[in-house]
């Protein structure tokens, strides 16, 4: 119900202005997954790492509750905006979750 998958498929595509309209989230999170890919790839040619990843896993263990929290504030309200506007291409009414849904919010 994120449109994350429409998305990235809209933005590979070309069509960015698609992709940000489903989930503007997609747009960072496909970035990093590229790059994420492309360090392995170097690393896995190399056979060696390109850099001591210990102290970025440290700081992104503090980081990931706060992160975590602050993608549910995003997505929450991006679902309630799906529901209600409604977008066709992210929910479908006839889902009985999403019919509920869309009933406890006044749809």
């Amino acid at each position: 119900m994120c449109g994350a998958t429409r998305s990235a498929s809209a933005l590979i595509a070309g069509d960015w202005r698609q992709a940000f309209y489903l989930n503007a989230l997609s747009l960072p999170a496909l970035a990093g997954m590229m790059l994420w890919a492309v360090v392995s790839f170097i690393e896995l040619i190399r056979g060696s790492a390109l850099t001591d990843w210990n102290p970025w896993k440290r700081r992104l263990g503090k980081l990931l509750p706060v992160s975590l929290l602050l993608l549910l504030a995003w997505w929450i309200p991006h679902v309630v905006v799906a529901l209600k506007t409604p977008k066709p291409e992210l929910i479908d009414l006839r889902n009985p979750v999403a019919s509920k849904v869309a009933a406890w919010l006044g749809q």
